[in-house]
C-alpha cells in the first residue's frame, strides 16, 4: 500500500513539475526577473493596465533573441510554425506584466492566440488546395487550363500583338504585370490547386511558375511545342547551382 501512495505523489509531483514546465518556462522566468530587477518604478506599474504597461514599455524595452527563444520553444511544441517576432516581443511584455502583478498566468494561454491563428490558417491552406477558386478568382487546374483563362483575358488583337514579341521579352515584360497577378490571385504563394500541381512537378517558386505559364503560353500561340520537360530541368539545374 504504502508503495502504491508512493507511486501516485510521485507521478503528481511529475505531472506538476511538468505543467510548471510547460507554463513557466525556466529560461523565461529567468529572463523576465532580470527585466523586472532592472525596473525602479514597480509600484507604479502594478497600478496600470496591461495596455498602458505595454504602451509604457514596448518603445523602450530592447528584447534579444535569446529572450524570446522559450516562447519559439513552446510554440512549436505545439506544432505552431508562423509568428513574427513583434508578436513574441509583445506576449514577452505581457508575461512580464503578469509577474509584476504576481498573477500566476500560463504563457501557454497567452500564446493561445497565434496558435489558433496559424491553425486556421492551415486549415484554410488546406482547403485552398482543392478549391476551384479562391477569393472569388478561379483558380487553373494544369497548364491547358492556364491557357484557357489567359484567352480568356485577353481578346485576339492582345494575342497577336503577343506573338509578335520574342519569347523571352514577354516573358520580362510580363513578370511585373500578368506575372505578378498569376502569383498573388492563381495562390501560387500559398496553397492552391495551381501550386499543388507544380509542386508535382518539382517546381516550388512561385517566380518559376509564372515564367513556366507565361513562356509556355507564348510558345502556345506560336504553334511550338511548349517543352515542359526542358522548362522544368532548366529550373531545377538552377536551384542546384544556387543552393
Amino acid at each position: 500500500m504504502r508503495w502504491l501512495l508512493t507511486f501516485i505523489a510521485f507521478s503528481f509531483l511529475s505531472v506538476t513539475l511538468a505543467q510548471e514546465t510547460v507554463c513557466h518556462p525556466r529560461k523565461l522566468k529567468r529572463s523576465v526577473s532580470k527585466s523586472i530587477q532592472a525596473l525602479n518604478n514597480i509600484g507604479q506599474l502594478r497600478a496600470i493596465s496591461l495596455d498602458s504597461f505595454l504602451i509604457l514599455q514596448y518603445p523602450k524595452r530592447k528584447i534579444s533573441a535569446s529572450d524570446l527563444k522559450p516562447l519559439k520553444k513552446a510554440l512549436l511544441s505545439r506544432n505552431c510554425r508562423a509568428y513574427s517576432s513583434e508578436e513574441l516581443e509583445l506576449i514577452y511584455l505581457k508575461y512580464t506584466y503578469f509577474k509584476i502583478q504576481n498573477k500566476d498566468t500560463c504563457v501557454i494561454d497567452l500564446l493561445q492566440p497565434i496558435i489558433d491563428s496559424y491553425q486556421q490558417m492551415i486549415d484554410r491552406l488546406r482547403i485552398n488546395q482543392h478549391a476551384d477558386s479562391i477569393n472569388g478568382v478561379y483558380i487553373p487546374k494544369n497548364l491547358d487550363d492556364c491557357f484557357s483563362q489567359l484567352n480568356s483575358f485577353w481578346n485576339d488583337s492582345i494575342q497577336q500583338s503577343i506573338k509578335t514579341i520574342s519569347e523571352d521579352s514577354f516573358v520580362a515584360e510580363s513578370h511585373f504585370g500578368i506575372g505578378l497577378w498569376i502569383r498573388n490571385n492563381w495562390g501560387l504563394w500559398g496553397s492552391s490547386r495551381l501550386s499543388a500541381y507544380f509542386s508535382q512537378l518539382e517546381i516550388f517558386h512561385p517566380d518559376d511558375m509564372s515564367g513556366i505559364i507565361l513562356r509556355s503560353y507564348h510558345r502556345k500561340l506560336n504553334n511550338k511545342d511548349i517543352k515542359l520537360e526542358e522548362q522544368i530541368a532548366h529550373y531545377h539545374e538552377y536551384w542546384k547551382k544556387n543552393n
